[in-house]
């Protein structure tokens, strides 16, 4: 990652002085060694499609799981006889809306965005796995295109920005046509990369000279035309909108045929000399069909086949090796994330995969990790991963109550039950559930628990549990096990979190409106309070490690800043977050560790006592994660999926990964040691060294 969001004071927390300040840069290019994406066929999708890309023999797409696959698509017996997927890594944590391929090189650049205003472009190399460059936008970025030299990258906005230019290889901002203002949703250039041919859904067809920057020549067309493809070597334009296909003469602005039949929404992909029309109505099966222009100048049909039921969401047309000469390949995404691959020949089958169950909550205690699956099971493994009991069962049973979010249970020091909460945090009636490991153990219901709001989030500590629910009201418990049950409640404006400093005091988190403080430490016993004042707009995030040391996230307004020049979507952020060590007792004393500049405040952050003192990991700007100490900046190495959710395993890092993979890390070195995953069938431990299987 080379556009420096990161700053990190570098100091191991025994010292009181920084030792010294650098930049995170490259994280999202370490991957673990080859061992970590080979153990079986990977599975596909987990949500829509909303892009495909042809390169060769291969077939990429990218959808709202922020997962980059790669398809096979030769057709040989020997290699599953219909396509499959070959690899998938996840390149972004958010949804991934567009992405286009360069030219002659094995990348490709992809437009993430989080549906709350997050907005980001990044290029990757997906051969080698490794992030060329990431850029933060303040707007929406729509589509995104290679030049045809792919020399640089045009990313347009959704609001009136026009377009950005990127460079290719280094992700730094070029001149872009300070004069076209519109949104725009269709930009080619020509073979030289000096002119340009833009479309508007304004209903403006313009052509632009982009060494001078001037327009050059512009036609009114028709509006709003969806998913816009210019075929026939750039010389007619294809789109839909509420009055049908409409075909434009791209040369003259003059519209050449109309198909009302067609309706708006359907999906448009130039090959050649034609483009393909992947029809969908209510009710029917989609119809692909195969358009061109004839000598005539007249809208001809080429032919048509049904690629099967369902919601298509992509399409993409491309040769694929094996195929006899001049034979197209279409492909096609699904809502539900798989893919088919189609021929005018009338043949259609969907890319083979292997599902993996994901595991989508997990929590650890002394000696076991439990977890949650997606396909509605809950489990207990070993904390130790070389205790796995090759080719035998693991404790798998049904999550009947529906919980999503799982609490290490924190009992009195001198008790080392291996306990959990089990909650959910989706509604009032479902009561938390204490249990441990084993299909026999006892279940502790929290009956006398009331929730008027869902729960936002819940931790424990030395026998008490602290939940906050989504309205600001906290309260601390002791359950009935531990005696004489006592219930401490707190509300305050703008509550966010809060975290156990010791069994008599709590600090919270909040914004900093009305007066506040963004930090405020409690006493249970006695309600004393004390303010704590830090210079940020909110404490978003509270954490205490094994250690006893107190981590906050804070986001704070971001001064000065260079902003980009010819960019106005991009530069100065705005704000900054920052991972803080806190000292409650004296609060000017707190340290802020890691500055990322802009917003986020969905990371994971976990200590790890059993590395180098004083470290702490991170998962800070959906990149990767790192382990921050006295010793350096040492990032985690990275399995398909980005890591999601960070543990303290003890000896080892423990993370939760977008692939819903268990994954074990050595404390100092950041090395992947071992993945755990689930399939429908069993489940898979591997290392480096081996894999050992088992049932269910």
């Amino acid at each position: 990652m080379q556009n420096q969001l990161y700053t990190f004071r570098i100091q191991a927390l025994c010292s009181a002085a920084v030792m010294a300040i650098a930049a995170l840069a490259g994280m999202s290019s370490l991957y673990g060694n080859d061992w970590a994406f080979t153990t079986v066929m990977p599975g596909g999708h987990r949500g829509p499609v909303n892009a495909l890309i042809y390169k060769g023999d291969f077939l990429l797409s990218a959808g709202d799981d922020g997962f980059l696959e790669i398809w096979n698509t030769r057709d040989n017996v020997n290699l599953r006889a219909g396509g499959y997927a070959q690899e998938r890594f996840q390149i972004s944590q958010h949804r991934i809306t567009a992405m286009a391929g360069r030219p002659e090189k094995d990348e490709v650049c992809a437009v993430e965005n989080d549906g709350m205003g997050l907005c980001r472009v990044s290029a990757w190399n997906y051969k080698e796995r490794r992030n060329i460059f990431s850029l933060q936008f303040r707007d929406s970025i729509a589509h995104i295109f290679y030049s045809t030299g792919g020399n640089f990258i045009i990313a347009a906005g959704t609001g009136r920005t026009g377009l950005v230019f990127i460079n290719a290889d280094t992700g730094a901002m070029l001149q872009s046509p300070a004069s076209l203002t519109e949104t725009v949703s269709l930009a080619v250039t020509g073979r030289s990369e000096r002119n340009m041919l833009a479309y508007s859904p304004s209903g403006v067809l313009s052509y632009w000279d982009l060494e001078s920057g001037n327009e050059t020549n512009h036609f009114n067309v028709p509006p709003n035309l969806y998913s816009p493809a210019l075929f026939s070597n750039n010389r007619y334009l294809a789109g839909v909108n509420a009055e049908g296909l409409t075909v434009i003469h791209a040369v003259t602005g003059d519209v050449l045929a109309k198909e009302s039949s067609i309706p708006d929404g359907s999906l448009l992909y130039p090959s050649g000399d034609d483009f393909f029309c992947l029809i969908q109505k209510e009710k029917t099966a989609a119809q692909l069909y195969r358009y061109t222009i004839d000598r005539n100048g007249r809208l001809a049909a080429l032919g048509n086949i049904s690629p099967g039921n369902g919601r298509f969401t992509a399409i993409a047309a491309g040769m694929a090796a094996g195929t006899a000469a001049n034979a197209v390949s279409i492909a096609l995404g699904t809502g539900a994330g798989s893919l088919v691959l189609a021929g005018m020949n009338g043949q259609a089958r969907t890319l083979a995969v292997k599902a993996q169950t994901g595991i989508t909550e997990a929590a650890v205690s002394e000696s076991t990790i439990a977890f949650l699956a997606e396909n509605g099971t809950m489990g207990f493994i070993p904390l130790d991963y070389s205790r796995f009991p090759a080719g035998k069962n693991i404790p798998i049973e049904q999550n009947k109550d529906a919980y999503n979010r799982i609490t290490a249970f924190a009992a009195e020091e001198n008790d080392s039950g291996e306990q959990f909460i089990f909650w959910q945090d989706e509604n009032t009636r479902t009561q938390p559930v204490i249990r441990s490991s084993g299909a026999n153990s006892k279940k502790l219901t929290l009956s006398d628990i009331t929730f008027r709001s869902p729960v936002r989030s819940m931790v424990s500590f030395g026998g008490k549990i602290l939940f906050l629910d989504s309205t600001g009201n906290l309260s601390v418990v002791s359950p009935p096990s531990a005696g004489k049950s006592r219930t401490f409640t707190f509300f305050s404006v703008g509550l966010m979190d809060a975290a156990f400093i010791d069994r008599n005091r709590i600090i919270i988190g909040r914004s900093a409106i009305s007066g506040n403080t963004p930090f405020l430490m409690i006493n249970v016993n006695t309600g004393e309070t004390v303010p704590l004042p830090y210079p940020s707009q909110a404490g978003v995030t509270i954490y205490r490690g094994a250690s006893g040391s107190i981590y906050a996230v804070a986001v704070s307004p971001q001064s000065g800043g260079a902003g980009r020049e010819n960019n106005p979507s991009a530069g100065e952020i705005g704000v900054k977050t920052s991972i803080l060590y806190l000292d409650p007792a004296n609060i000017t004393a707190s340290i802020s560790l890691v500055d990322f500049q802009g917003e986020d405040t969905q990371f994971s952050i976990a200590e790890s006592p059993g590395g180098i003192a004083g470290s702490l990991a991170a998962t800070i700007g959906g990149e990767g994660a790192a382990i921050y100490s006295g010793g350096g900046i040492q990032p985690l190495e990275r399995t398909a999926g980005l890591p999601l959710k960070l543990f303290d395993g003890g000896q080892r890092l423990i993370s939760l990964d977008g692939d819903g993979s268990i994954c074990w890390y050595e404390n100092n070195s950041g090395k992947l040691l071992a993945v755990f995953r689930l399939h429908p069938d069993g489940w898979t431990l591997q290392t480096e060294q081996r894999t050992v299987s088992g049932g269910l």
